[in-house]
């Protein structure tokens, strides 16, 4: 799985300016990283887990991504929390985190208080995932100046 990953931080950054639909580097992060993480899994967990990966839709995503998903709580990166390997805008770095739907928190409680209620329910799912050892635990910079990349 890791050489994956790797791949996806060496090549992504030279695709960006490349035609997205029909794209090797765009399928390999769909399909062969996506699997390559979801075989990582331990087997006992595989028919709870859901692995999705995202290079963007139609167009390069400004942050790649590769999800795993507890079906009893969400399938989709819309809803719900789930962890997830984030690859930055500049493609620097990747990071294992937990995540949450920001939109629902800005759409629910407004941009100013979305951030504090955000960073309560991601201390709230670290406390609970605080075994898993590649987790990290502080801010990740995803070096991106857009809303969903900050």
């Amino acid at each position: 799985m890791r050489e994956e990953l790797i791949q996806i931080l060496e090549d992504y950054p030279n695709q960006k300016e490349r035609e997205f639909s029909g794209n090797d580097l765009a399928f390999y992060i769909l399909r062969e990283a996506r699997d390559a993480v979801a075989n990582a899994l331990p087997s006992d967990l595989r028919g709870t887990l859901k692995v999705y990966a995202s290079a963007g839709l139609g167009t390069w995503a400004e942050v790649p991504w590769i999800g795993i998903f507890d079906r009893e709580i969400t399938e989709s990166a819309m809803l719900g929390y789930y962890i997830v390997y984030l690859f930055s805008a500049n493609v620097s770095a990747e990071y294992l985190s937990s995540n949450q739907r920001w939109t629902f928190f800005r759409d629910t409680f407004g941009p100013k208080i979305a951030r504090e209620k955000i960073s309560i329910a991601a201390a709230a799912l670290r406390r609970l995932l605080a075994d898993i050892d590649d987790m990290v635990e502080e801010r990740i910079d995803l070096a991106s100046g857009r809303e969903l990349g900050v």
